[in-house]
């Protein structure tokens, strides 16, 4: 079970691409737009985008990481007071607003809890490690934090967070993409850019619709994604066997690499959306 979480945990940014899967379909399917559903969807996305900022303030720094380990204490306050993983939350809300303005209507909503769904052996993996990692303090707040939504349970925090502007300087494109996006489906579900004739000069011969030609591109992606993650895992376990080599060679203990930073309920530890 440990492995098959880690392969998922590795390849999160691939299940992110397929999330994105109902938006496509929706955009080049043209499906009629309900405006108060749209109003929803974007205010939805919107308040996904505050909820991340909101929890990178509290974590600082420990974002993105290539290994679900733990470099720091953990972390109680804020959005982590009343989800263990605000930041899938955060991109699960920001993918059904997308749905929503891409023009589901109120089926779009079920993004909501299937996001949560498919991002939960990710956090099944994030959790073995910070327990190994921290013990007991994490056994407590896991009884008394929700992993997605709940009641309040985690602590103050401390009384010097993260600067507002350092926040924004670090997830800079976070409200343009999400605002880009869906300027994106507007555009192409008016046909004001041509994205939607490409597609049917491609699959009309191939007696495709459009959309389903959209899949399977988004799919194509998703593959050439993980071949990447893999490539750069492999890249990354020799750099790691090198400098092991060099530490034994010269006497010492082989110091680990960094690979990047992480997000969790811990300072530096997993919920890396990836890359929402």
């Amino acid at each position: 079970m440990n492995a098959i979480t880690e392969v998922y945990f590795r390849h999160r940014s691939t299940v992110l691409l397929l999330l994105v899967a109902p938006l496509v379909a929706a955009a080049l399917w043209a499906l009629p737009l309900q405006p108060i559903w749209v109003g929803v969807g974007a205010a939805l996305a919107m308040s996904g985008a505050a909820l991340r900022l909101a929890s990178m303030r509290c974590i600082g720094r420990g974002a993105r990481v290539h290994r679900a380990d733990v470099r720091g204490a953990l972390v109680t306050w804020g959005p982590y007071g009343v989800s263990r993983n605000p930041l899938y939350v955060a991109a699960a809300l920001i993918l059904t607003g997308l749905a929503l303005v891409s023009g589901w209507g109120p089926w779009g909503l079920l993004v909501f809890p299937c996001a949560l769904l498919v991002y939960t052996p990710v956090v099944l993996h994030e959790e073995v490690a910070i327990e190994a990692a921290v013990g007991a303090e994490f056994i407590d707040y896991r009884g008394s934090v929700s992993r997605w939504l709940g009641l309040p349970g985690g602590g103050a925090g401390p009384s010097e967070r993260v600067a507002w502007g350092e926040v924004l300087k670090r997830e800079k494109f976070l409200v343009p993409g999400v605002v880009l996006a869906a300027i994106g489906i507007y555009l192409i579900r008016a046909d004001l850019v041509p994205v939607r004739a490409l597609l049917a000069k491609v699959a009309t011969p191939l007696h495709l619709h459009p959309a389903v030609l959209g899949l399977i591109v988004l799919a194509l992606g998703a593959a050439v994604n993980s071949f990447q993650v893999h490539r750069k895992r492999l890249r990354r376990a020799e750099r790691d066997r090198r400098r092991e080599l060099e530490g034994a060679g010269e006497g010492g203990e082989p110091q680990p690499a960094d690979d990047g930073e992480a997000a969790s309920p811990l300072a530096s530890s997993p919920d890396a959306a990836g890359s929402v």
